[in-house]
């Protein structure tokens, strides 16, 4: 037997509700759901889903559930407020320069200076992946060549398409870089908005803020402008945090990557 609250199986407390009762309870269980009475809200479709930092857990969150390999200049940095501006602003140049780079007596990671960045995941370290190992200078020239490619693919590729630009968290870390508590608040996310614009005129793009107490979306200069706070559900210990509570919010905010499953969004790019 189908029962209208449960589904089918055998009928419990329901079949002993009265009329009024009932419908009360059913009423409650459409409103709690955000059904009765409404259709569902359109998708989201981005032919792009690319992260501008701050961290990696963005960049292997959108890789996994979207199942895509493209890759992005900001994809492994740690990447304040201002450090995105100002990359933004100078279209790439002047990264990975030899004066601006300094490493911390933990040899912890490598700071551009400049720009007030972590290179974090792009130098040689230990077995261990905790120090940084070898010669960096000796480093410098295969990594502008990558970064090269990769902010070709960021301005050129993403030219004229619909894209989602995902930033997460602050991106500040205090242990290595100056202070930047610029975050990523409405006026934030116009400033990025601005940013991005001038740099791709011809790419239409809406922004997602992630991994903040969620404010009301809004629409600035053409862009969408939305957000939403992941649930940590424990499903992972290091970096990635939560790839259970990504997927859902991805899902719950009804983001879809167009052409996902191609051979050529799959490949995984340098």
């Amino acid at each position: 037997m189908s029962h209208p609250l449960t589904g089918p199986g055998p009928v419990t407390e329901g079949a002993t509700l009265g009329p009024i009762a009932f419908m009360q309870a059913k009423l409650k269980f459409h409103k709690k759901f955000a059904v009765f009475g409404r259709k569902s809200p359109p998708d989201r479709s981005y032919d792009q889903v690319v992260s501008i930092g701050s961290n990696c857990e963005v960049t292997w969150n959108i890789r996994h559930h979207f199942e895509t390999g493209k890759a992005y200049p900001f994809d492994w940095w740690m990447t304040p407020f201002h450090a995105l501006l100002d990359v933004l602003d100078a279209r790439f140049s002047g990264l990975f320069e030899p004066s601006n780079l300094s490493i911390p007596a933990d040899r912890g990671t490598v700071v551009d200076t400049r720009f007030n960045l972590m290179y974090h995941h792009d130098f040689a370290r230990d077995e261990d992946g905790r120090v940084i190992v070898g010669d960096v200078e000796k480093q410098l020239m295969d990594l502008r060549k990558k970064y090269a490619r990769r902010a070709d693919r960021f301005v050129n590729e993403l030219d004229g398409k619909k894209v989602l630009f995902v930033r997460n968290r602050c991106g500040n870390d205090p242990a290595y870089l100056n202070g930047d508590y610029g975050d990523i608040q409405p006026d934030q996310c116009m400033e990025i908005q601005r940013a991005l614009s001038a740099l791709l005129p011809r790419t239409q793009f809406d922004l997602f803020a992630t991994n903040k107490p969620g404010f009301e979306a809004f629409s600035y200069r053409g862009s969408e402008i939305f957000s939403d706070l992941i649930i940590e559900h424990g499903d992972c210990s290091d970096y990635m945090v939560s790839p259970q509570g990504w997927a859902e919010m991805f899902e719950r905010n009804r983001i879809v990557l167009r052409g996902a499953q191609d051979a050529s969004a799959r490949a995984v790019t340098a």
